[in-house]
Formats: structure tokens, sequence, C-alpha cells
């Protein structure tokens, strides 16, 4: 299989369900009968030819991939974002200039990832599942949705409360996989799609979005929420024909029920709000935000993932009440990685995953694929960066363009230790003051005021259990 087509999970099976309808993928523009409930309620098809909820044989999970495994889930995440090269010892510049640009896509899944995506798939199956505009109970909750804001926003059906409270959080230092963790999630769930009904009752058109990734807004305020809703929209969807007229209803006093109407119309699987860090914290309050999430998840039945830093989730956690639903689901916390060990590498113990990551960094080069790295290579890269996965994945990306244009530094004794800390300093300049915190901290278990507020989404947990760390930070209601 090409290494590329999982880009966008085109080459993930789709859970074989029967299912009546044809998928295709999405078109240009959306039917106005997405926003419009007036003229949604004509284009239905009657109530009485809906079936009943016990088959579910229409449920939307057919549409999710099929992965039930460990390894599948693993195999899914993991992304070379470059093909292998046929001849390392005959490499083509231009080509290999041109698949480098992939690199920053490059994802090596862990099993720890790889169960969290588990779990991730089994609370969208149940909520799709439940989620079922052919099922008469759901349809008719389906149907009264009303972008537009003409109609009272309906109650959620009593069987949806059951999916109350599925929400994960992921929380970790700046720089550790969060995000990339979610695009690849967004990748193996594949684009959007349009869903024509063949036979049988139900709606003859539905939409299936898989998984939206919103930002945290900056200003703590659900205006810019919203806005961030929209940008999320036309990325996956595009903004012409009925989805900009749909969009318009974004904003004003009724944003918030357009905002919802529209996810459940587009049968929406999995909303993400990312990006939760210090600076959302300055600006803003983060309360505002949260009721919004927790309103969401209980009109809807869509599972939430929420992502920030530790800082941030330190200010979620003081809201009390309204951060009790967050992480009940699950909740994965991405730190940097151990120093490496010496030894022999075990797969699987954390202690020898950072010389895992180096060496498949490494051969993620076309010169380097056929070299085996320095045997210093992952302790003088972890002592370069602190074990924060994306500064490490960002400097080797320059090596390989390096190696690539000059590959006399693959030559015996070329690469010495000297030379490769050269190398990635270079790359690493804008991250010299926060190595200097994280190394100081890691080394006396103590940060200073103006370092804690500079680069506090750097700092792990423990760097926030201090009184003297509660205090620095007002937190924001």
């Amino acid at each position: 299989m090409n290494e590329l087509a999982n880009l966008d999970g085109a080459a993930l099976s789709l859970d074989p369900v029967r299912s009546r309808y044809q998928c295709i993928e999405m078109p240009d523009s959306l039917d106005s009968n997405v926003y419009m409930a007036e003229k949604r309620k004509s284009y239905r098809l009657p109530a009485k030819q809906f079936r009943t909820p016990s088959n579910a044989s229409d449920s939307l999970s057919f549409l999710l991939p099929k992965i039930t495994t460990l390894d599948q889930a693993v195999e899914a995440l993991r992304f070379r974002g470059v093909e292998k090269p046929a001849d390392p010892h005959n490499i083509d510049v231009g080509e290999a200039v041109q698949q480098y640009a992939r690199l920053p896509l490059a994802y090596l899944a862990t099993r720890e990832v790889g169960e969290l995506f588990l779990q991730i798939l089994a609370a969208m199956r149940l909520s799709s599942t439940l989620r079922d505009p052919c099922a008469i109970r759901y349809a008719r909750f389906y149907n009264d949705q009303d972008i537009a804001g003409t109609l009272e926003p309906p109650a959620a059906p009593d069987f949806l409360h059951s999916l109350e409270g599925t929400a994960f959080k992921l929380v970790g230092v700046a720089g550790c996989g969060r995000t990339a963790f979610l695009q690849r999630v967004r990748a193996a769930l594949g684009r959007p799609r349009k869903m024509v009904r063949e036979a049988g009752s139900g709606p003859r058109e539905m939409y299936f979005m898989p998984v939206l990734i919103v930002s945290w807004p900056k200003s703590g305020t659900k205006k810019e929420l919203f806005q961030n809703f929209r940008s999320a929209f036309i990325s996956e969807i595009g903004s012409s024909g009925s989805a900009n007229k749909m969009f318009t209803f974004f904003s004003g006093k009724n944003a918030q029920n357009a905002v919802i109407a529209t996810c459940v119309l587009l049968n929406l699987g999995l909303l993400v709000v990312d990006g939760g860090c210090k600076a959302a914290l300055e600006h803003g309050e983060t309360s505002e935000v949260l009721d919004f999430i927790s309103t969401f998840q209980s009109r809807t039945g869509i599972p939430v993932i929420v992502s920030g830093t530790y800082i941030f989730d330190l200010a979620v956690m003081k809201r009390g009440s309204r951060s009790t639903k967050f992480g009940t689901c699950g909740a994965a916390y991405f730190d940097a990685v151990p120093a490496p060990c010496s030894g022999k590498t075990v797969k699987g113990d954390p202690k020898h995953l950072w010389t895992q990551l180096s060496d498949w960094q490494w051969k993620l080069g076309h010169r380097e694929f056929a070299v085996p790295p320095p045997e210093f290579f992952a302790k003088a890269t972890w002592d370069l960066t602190a074990g924060v996965h994306q500064q490490f994945c960002e400097a080797c990306n320059d090596l390989h363009q390096k190696i690539l244009h000059d590959p006399g530094l693959l030559e015996p004794d070329a690469m010495t230790e000297e030379r490769l800390r050269e190398l990635f300093s270079v790359r690493l300049r804008s991250f010299q003051e926060p190595l200097r915190v994280i190394t100081t901290f890691r080394e006396s278990r103590q940060v200073d005021k103006d370092d804690l507020i500079a680069y506090a989404d750097y700092l792990p947990f423990e760097a926030f259990q201090t009184s003297f760390a509660r205090s620095t930070f007002r937190m924001s209601r």
C-alpha cells in the first residue's frame, strides 16, 4: 500500500455494517435543506416511513474506520510522511525535496496513543448508533433542528442522556504531541461524506462529518469560539453556495443554537477543541466557553475532546462543577519523553522510547535510510531538546535537508557529536530560553516567577504544585 495513501484516511477500511446509503465525496456546496428547517420538512420522507430504532443497519457507525485491535489503531495513526527510497545510494534530489515537504506530517504512534484512539472510536460508535436519523425517535429531533433560528431549539431525546459526559481531555507540555495526535486522528477518520439513500425509508440525503477541530478562543468568549467553528467548517466543506449562507447564522443572538444545529444536521462524529494555553487565560474567561461545551455535549450526544497545557488544565479544574465532565470518558497526558538509557532497546519500554523515536526519525531521511545513526545520536539530541517531541522533529527535518544537499556529512567521522550539536543548535535557537527553564526546573525543582509566567506552557504538572506557582497565576473565572 502506498505510504501516503492514509494521509486523509482514504486507505482505511470502513465498518461493513449494511446500509442502504451510497457514500460519495462531499460536494462543493451543501443543499439548502440542510439549514432551512421548513424546507427540510417538505424534503424528508413521511415520518411513518421511518424504521424503528431496533433495526440498526443504517447506523452512521458504518462510516467509521473498521479498527478494533490495538495493532490496527497504532498502524492507522503511524505515518512516515515520506516514501522509503528505492535506492538510498542514488537519490533524485529534486524528488526528495518535494517529499521532504511532508516531513512535518510524520508521526510515530505508540501503544498508549493507540489505546486512546480505540477509546475515542468506541465512544464515536456508540454515539453514532444512537444518533441515527433513520430511527423515528431521533429523526424527530434531527428534523426539528433549525440553523436559521426561526424555531425554538428542540430538547434532546431521553435516550441521548446516556451519552452525557462523553468527553475526553488531552493535557500536556507544549510541543509534546497533543495536536499531532489529533491531526492523525482526523486523517484516520477520513473526510466528510455525502450519503444518498438508494432504497428504504429515512432521509433521502445526509451528510457525515467524522471530526471537527476547533481552536480555543484566545479572547475566551463564545463569539470568537463560534467564529472558530465557522473557520473550521470552511476548512472541511468550503464556503460556497448554501454553506456560506449557513455560516451567516453563526453570529448574533442565536449563534449558539445555529452552531449546535449545524453539528447535528451534518452528523458530526467528534468535536475537538484544541489549543488551550496560558495565552487563552490571559485575555478572557474560561467559564463562558466551558459552559457552551457542556451544553453542546448534553444537547447533541456528540463526543468532545478538550486539549490544552497543564496551566490551562489547572485553570479549568478551578471552575468546579463546570469542569467535572471533562475527562470522565478518558484522559491522556503528553509529557516530554524521558532521557534514553544505555543498553539494549526494549520495545514498549518508556526508558527506551527516545531511542526508538530517534532511530525512526533518522531513517526518514532518504540518504540516512541505509546508514545507521551515530551512537551518540539519541543522547545528544535529547540533551538539545529536553525530550520535547516537536522541537526534536523540527531539528531532524532540517538535518535531513542538510544531509540531502551535503552527503559528505554521512562519511566516516564526518558527523561528530560536536557537528551534530552545531547543526541542531541553529534550528533550535528560538528554543534556548524554554530549554533553560525546563532544565533548571528538572535539576532544582524550582523556577522563578518571571520564567514561570513566560514559559508556563512548557512546564510539567509538578511545576504548578507549589503555593508559589499557584499564587503567581490569578486564574480567570
